[in-house]
């Protein structure tokens, strides 16, 4: 294995805080969209209906 993978004793703690961070990011991501996507089909909604008056 290579010399910058070999964490000894810290390899758990190592290990999850990775884990951890990686969750997070992939989560903000996933609620960026969505919330852009709400947006989006709000101020659809709202232009059409302006359309419609």
């Amino acid at each position: 294995m290579p010399e910058f993978l070999e964490f000894g004793k810290h390899t758990t703690y190592v290990v999850s805080s990775f884990a951890l961070v990686m969750v997070v990011l992939a989560g903000n991501v996933v609620f960026a969209r969505r919330r852009l996507n709400a947006l989006v089909n709000r101020t659809r909604r709202r232009l059409s209906a302006e359309e419609k008056s």
